[in-house]
């Protein structure tokens, strides 16, 4: 019996393609979940995440505000297209810029 994680691995090399990766050589690890610092396979084993999923998440996996805000977000508006004006994207742009030297 294949294990879940051969499964969603097989499932994803069968179907996605991954920009960068020569693909016949491509052995993804199937992640099923994260919560702060940690994620975990399909088959329940867990890892410590020193990459930070590639620092898109370096405030931890699932933190419980940046979620809710998306959630919020999401049931509003979904997406906008670049050329579209929205408060939520012109507020986000203010907030940063106000950092920034």
């Amino acid at each position: 019996m294949t294990s879940r994680n051969e499964q969603l691995a097989a499932l994803d090399r069968q179907h996605v393609f991954h920009s960068w990766s020569a693909q016949a050589s491509l052995n993804p690890l199937p992640l099923a979940g994260g919560l702060g610092c940690e994620v975990w396979d399909a088959d329940g084993h867990r890892y410590l995440d020193f990459s930070s999923q590639l620092v898109n998440v370096n405030i931890g996996h699932q933190h419980p505000r940046i979620v809710e805000a998306i959630q919020r977000q999401a049931a509003e508006l979904s997406t906008v297209a670049p050329a579209h004006a929205n408060e939520t994207r012109a507020h986000a742009a203010q907030l940063i810029l106000e950092q920034a030297p």
